[in-house]
């Protein structure tokens, strides 16, 4: 499986992201971002990557 993988995909992936973010004055804050990938991920056709993530966090 492992050869699969790698007839598969590329090693390097190069994306761009964006996001935005908030902290309250208590301390708690939140944010998301999406990283959007801008050259092809594979070997075979033409996709591209993506991830979204959000956050959540408290500082003292």
């Amino acid at each position: 499986m492992h050869e699969d993988v790698e007839n598969f995909s590329k090693q390097v992936d190069f994306g761009a992201a964006a996001g935005v973010g908030f902290q309250s004055k208590m301390g708690l804050g939140f944010g998301v971002r999406y990283v959007a990938g801008v050259s092809s991920a594979g070997t075979v056709g033409d996709f591209r990557s993506g991830v979204a993530q959000g956050s959540m966090f408290y500082i003292f």
